[in-house]
């Protein structure tokens, strides 16, 4: 009976996994780079052109710093957590940000 369930789980884990890949392959994630950000800062904050291109370094810096510190906290992290909670951690962490929202809310 017990390894029944367990074979139910991992079809459904599986299932759920290939529907994530399907839907992330049908809408591919917009890539967010220094120049989407400054347009975005440009537009909504009605930036002068030279205020444009003095945010874009300080823009450079932050996305550099924050990579930085996101593979400092996977190392720190891969010390701690098992393979399978590394995986989900990383999984959870991609999710969209409405859709975590979601899930804050239920």
């Amino acid at each position: 009976m017990n390894s029944k369930r367990v074979v139910g789980v991992l079809i459904m884990f599986f299932l759920l996994m290939a529907s994530v890949y399907a839907k992330q392959k049908l809408q591919p994630q917009q890539q967010i780079t220094v120049d989407t950000i400054v347009a975005k800062m440009k537009k909504q904050l009605e930036l002068t052109d030279k205020q444009a291109v003095e945010v874009k370094p300080i823009i450079e810096d932050y996305l550099l710093k924050e990579e930085q510190l996101k593979l400092e906290e996977k190392k720190q992290l891969a010390k701690v957590l098992t393979g399978d909670q590394l995986f989900t951690w990383n999984f959870l962490q991609n999710e969209k940000p409405q859709e975590k929202e979601k899930k804050k809310r239920k």
